[in-house]
């Protein structure tokens, strides 16, 4: 006879009793983004054998409740973790400091805030006695007994029993899953509401305690563990970098150095002290679509006018990116380590910082090259009478520059500021604008002849134009030049330049750019001379010529 055994169902405990603590974790790493960072905690726990329901204090506020992650560890197993932010108490005088009409809407929302925590709590448990009910179900075992004649009878009223049971447990946790959703939806906006009116009426005596946060989590272990080692990470907001340079140069031996700085700001309401620091180029938090291949046609346009540059004068944006894979090295003058992500560079700081949660940016040099340099002077008379005096940097991708300021340093005095923009630069040559010397005089000048007939009965008229140039080298050392000046160019068939003399220069003809690349002595005054021929109808006037 066949007889059925059930194992039975055990009388669900909750171990509230295993209790509910608060623990302080501490900030180990951080590595921070472009627009947000990565913060990751550790703290040391006693667990009791069983549930143990754990109170996380001290995080952001602007934490994102999608990134938390903990760690694994096999000593314990992480049941659950709750994305639902919980504000701390706060300072108990900070009501009576209120208007009195917004001190009792606070009040009221603060009440509802650690109601619907309750109500959750308690759905939470409930879904939790649940689940240890279906695994006494699942649990139950059968043994045959071919002397028992009812067996068949005895098995169909378990399976009957099995199956209502079941569809009840799973009626009334989708139930009670339903309502935490709404639940939380509501918390939030109460969150939000609270969060408002503590931001119009500041408490300054606790402000940064209004500010933390709670991240719930429950933990089972077999076996009760001491100093068990908890580790988790988040995404927090209002947290980021730029990067920014000083290039600092010297013109009497042409060396130079280059120093990448990471301009901190860390307004996250948590502070961090003794923390491990990394910065990254991955922008972790951007969206990016790939795009479908659509079929291209060619058509046809009017050709437009190309223009040919060989130096870039800075107009230098994005990060670099890098494959991974890539060694892990070294930067000597601050010992910074710097690696490759899988989308982009990470630079970790030699030494730990405390970095306060406020409003001031701070400022961290993280890397130090030292670039060769070249000097000249960039004299455009036709634009400026004055000479720029410019550092050319030669392959200076190597430099693995990014989209950032650059503070321009000469000699040990502040020169200039200017930008680069690194995916914008296709040239070897990187040029950087130092500055205006006025030691280097310029001067330029237009002559015109009187339009004349070109023949007795001709319909043209022609103009003769002399541009004279002067660049005069006032300083006390030979300089570099690059000259740069222009023929105009015809808008009209009717229109007729001829070039005359050029006194040496390199012509572009497809702009009439001129160049003249020049070496100065001092105190040496440079002549250069540009003529050219100007045909056009008598009836007509042109536009004038510069």
């Amino acid at each position: 006879m066949k007889k059925l055994l059930f194992a039975a169902l055990a009388t669900i405990a909750f171990h509230g009793a295993n209790a509910q603590k608060e623990i302080s974790a501490g900030i180990k790493n951080v590595t921070v983004y472009p627009n947000n960072a990565l913060i990751e905690k550790s703290a040391v726990v006693n667990l009791t054998a069983g549930n143990n329901i754990l109170y996380l204090k001290g995080n952001s506020p602007y934490l994102d409740p999608n990134s938390i992650r903990f760690d694994a560890d096999d000593k314990y197993e992480i049941v659950y973790f709750s994305s639902t932010k919980r504000i701390s108490s706060i300072n108990p005088e900070y009501e009576n400091t209120l208007p009195e009409q917004v001190r009792i809407k606070y009040k009221g929302v603060k009440d509802s805030i650690e109601g619907l925590n309750r109500e959750m709590e308690r759905l939470v448990f409930y879904n939790e006695v649940l689940d240890k009910e279906t695994a006494s179900l699942n649990n139950m075992k059968v043994m045959s007994n071919p002397q028992n004649t009812d067996s068949l009878a005895n098995i169909r009223n378990t399976l009957n029993y099995y199956r209502e049971k079941m569809l009840e447990i799973n009626k009334i946790r989708k139930q009670n899953e339903d309502t935490i959703n709404a639940l939380k939806k509501q918390l939030e906006r109460l969150v939000q509401t609270c969060g408002i009116i503590e931001s119009s009426y500041p408490d300054k005596q606790n402000a940064e305690n209004n500010k933390e946060y709670f991240v719930k989590v429950n933990i089972f272990a077999t076996q009760a563990v001491d100093n068990a080692e908890l580790n988790y990470s988040y995404l927090c907001n209002n947290v980021g970098w730029t990067p920014s340079y000083d290039l600092k140069t010297n013109s009497q031996d042409n060396s130079g150095e280059l120093i990448l700085k990471a301009n901190l700001y860390q307004n996250t309401c948590e502070n961090w002290k003794d923390v491990k620091l990394t910065f990254s180029t991955e922008n972790n938090n951007a969206y990016m679509y790939n795009g479908e291949l659509y079929p291209y046609y060619l058509s046809l346009q009017i050709p437009k006018k190309e223009t040919s540059k060989k130096v870039y004068t800075l107009e230098l944006y994005g990060y670099d990116i890098e494959t991974s894979g890539e060694p892990a090295f070294r930067n000597s003058a601050y010992n910074t380590v710097i690696s490759n992500s899988m989308l982009g560079k990470e630079y970790t700081v030699a030494r730990k910082r405390s970095i306060p949660s406020e409003e001031t940016i701070k400022t961290i040099n993280i890397r130090s090259q030292k670039p060769e340099l070249v000097y000249r002077y960039s004299i455009k008379p036709v634009l400026s009478s004055r000479a720029f005096f410019q550092g050319l940097v030669p392959n200076w991708q190597q430099l693995e520059l990014m989209n950032a300021d650059v503070n321009l340093y000469f000699d040990g005095k502040y020169a200039n500021k200017t930008h680069i923009y690194s995916n914008s630069v296709q040239e070897d040559t990187l040029c950087l604008d130092l500055g205006v010397d006025r030691r280097i005089s310029v001067e330029r000048k237009i002559n015109k002849s009187v339009p004349n007939k070109t023949s007795i009965v001709g319909s043209q008229l022609e103009m003769i134009v002399e541009v004279d140039i002067k660049v005069k080298n006032n300083s006390l050392k030979e300089t570099d030049a690059e000259i740069e000046d222009r023929i105009p160019l015809s808008a009209s068939p009717d229109i007729k330049i001829s070039v005359l003399d050029i006194d040496g220069a390199q012509m572009d003809e497809k702009t009439g750019f001129l160049k003249w690349t020049k070496k100065i002595k001092a105190s040496e005054t440079v002549n250069l001379k540009v003529k050219y021929s100007v045909r056009y109808p008598k009836d007509h006037t042109l536009n004038e010529i510069r």
